[in-house]
């Protein structure tokens, strides 16, 4: 990663942080389509879990690791918009009538805006140990 320069690494970080987010996404769903009934209660669950989760933890790990330097600042300020993005959603779903269920967006938002929270903590406690920037 280092070969490629800066000002590409810039470009490219928010693609590649989405892409991955998509790719998990992808490949939770495909799996628990293999495993579960897809209108059971349980594939909406551990669906939403995941996007709230592990999706949100590899977009804010990309972004980490793609970002040539300020990268604690890269993932505070991701989480930031992402937590933004969900707060919004979970507030329209309340105001309005949406045609999703409003445990649905409220329990991904939640568990996005926490993922966000403990990996923004986990990247400033890594570079605090380490003295990586």
């Amino acid at each position: 990663m280092d070969k490629v320069p800066n000002w590409l690494r810039w470009i490219l970080f928010i693609p590649a942080s989405f892409t991955a987010f998509v790719i998990i996404r992808l490949i939770n769903r495909l799996t628990f389509l293999f495993l579960f009934d897809p209108y059971s209660f349980l594939f909406k669950v551990l669906n939403l879990a995941v996007e709230g989760t592990l999706a949100t933890a590899a977009l804010l790990i990309t972004a980490y690791y793609i970002a040539p330097h300020n990268k604690k600042t890269v993932v505070i300020a991701s989480s930031g918009v992402v937590s933004a993005i969900y707060l919004v959603g979970i507030t329209i779903s309340l105001t309005s009538n949406v045609p999703v269920p409003i445990w649905e967006i409220t329990l991904v938002g939640l568990l996005t805006i926490i993922t966000c929270i403990v990996t923004s903590i986990q990247v400033s406690k890594y570079e605090s140990s380490t003295g990586v920037k």
